[in-house]
């Protein structure tokens, strides 16, 4: 278990993260796995109250093309076999927009974004960027927090829509393929593509397994802390 201990307190991640972005005043956009990611490049975007309350606990964005969160994939991002992906998400308005999207100059891979009436969608597409599956939730109440999560499991092709912790919607791929996760990702805008989000994320964790409906939940309140960080493994 990877244990994440605080001058307040200590609180664990199920077991290493891939990528931990907090996107808060602390970390700014820096990651706090062991995997060291590269620290995102922002632009148009500002620190605003987090799911918790607390002042900087999220990058708002503007809602125009120039608002946006960009970080290169040097491989540590690339989950290519099974995965999850979570985040805490604030929309104000009923725009498409990225929320985490691999996204490259001529092919998109994976991509979760809210949709243009407010939905929390999933793309999954292969490695050779042909679409493998599409899950959607229901419409989110806006200016509200709604914790999203997603999964793929390449052993067995399950992929699982998850919303504020509960099961949404789940598929099966017939013929389990390895992901389109090897492009950088950006968060907020794609300006090639005209897609915009306006609103808040929080909390952005990735995984390359597929996490329990139990350390989904442990998952979802792991940002919610204060103080120094110092990592440390345990086993």
């Amino acid at each position: 278990m990877y244990i994440i201990l605080t001058s307040a307190n200590a609180f664990s991640v199920p077991l290493n993260p891939v990528a931990f972005f907090p996107l808060n005043g602390q970390y700014e956009t820096t990651d706090i796995s062991h995997s060291h990611n590269l620290q995102g490049n922002a632009s148009g975007v500002e620190l605003a109250p987090g799911p918790d309350g607390s002042m900087g606990g999220s990058y708002q964005y503007s809602g125009n093309l120039g608002s946006f969160l960009h970080f290169p994939n040097n491989g540590g991002l690339d989950t290519r076999y099974s995965m999850t992906l979570l985040a805490w998400i604030y929309h104000e308005q009923t725009s498409e927009g990225p929320i985490f999207c691999y996204d490259g100059p001529a092919e998109n891979g994976i991509r979760f974004i809210l949709t243009e009436d407010g939905r929390f969608r999933a793309i999954l597409r292969s490695s050779n960027f042909s679409h493998l599956k599409t899950l959607t939730s229901g419409i989110l109440e806006p200016k509200t927090w709604h914790f999203v999560a997603a999964s793929y499991n390449y052993v067995n092709g399950e992929c699982i829509l998850w919303i504020n912790g509960s099961i949404y919607n789940k598929k099966v791929i017939d013929s389990p393929s390895e992901l389109a996760t090897q492009q950088s990702v950006i968060m907020g805008a794609v300006p090639e593509q005209a897609e915009k989000y306006k609103g808040r994320i929080s909390c952005v964790q990735l995984y390359d397994r597929v996490l329990t409906e139990l350390e989904i939940e442990e998952a979802k309140q792991s940002c919610f802390t204060v103080g120094e960080c110092i990592l440390s493994n345990t086993f």
